[in-house]
């Protein structure tokens, strides 16, 4: 388990490339409760108890969306790809182009929304 995370995390730090350091700085150094702190850095990690993630360790559960039924409940369907999830964003006061895209790594969307939020 410690290997697949250092990989993970080394994935995330190529990805991010110079701003790996300010991703977690913003994760950790935010002024925000400790559940939120840990919620941003599992999503970052991949690690949320998404039904995909849940299959992956106990075959044979329905993995699809339980909101639109449509997809498999990933974390990027949770936060982007989901109808329901689109509704929120657009009833959120975020306007920037980020809500629209996810690159190959949620904590490269993370840092775009936390630098967007914080300016």
């Amino acid at each position: 388990m410690r290997e697949r995370n250092a990989a993970s995390s080394s994935m995330i730090e190529l990805s991010l490339g110079s701003h790996s350091g300010s991703l977690w700085n913003l994760v950790w150094d935010t002024k925000v409760s400790p559940r939120v702190r840990v919620f941003i850095w599992q999503l970052c990690r991949e690690a949320l108890p998404t039904l995909e993630n849940i299959d992956r360790r106990k075959r044979g559960i329905d993995v699809c969306c339980v909101m639109c039924g449509t997809q498999v409940e990933s974390s990027k369907h949770t936060f982007l790809e989901c109808s329901f999830a689109r509704q929120i964003w657009a009833l959120s006061c975020l306007l920037w182009p980020v809500v629209s895209t996810w690159n190959e790594e949620a904590a490269e969307w993370v840092f775009h929304l936390g630098q967007n939020v914080m300016s």
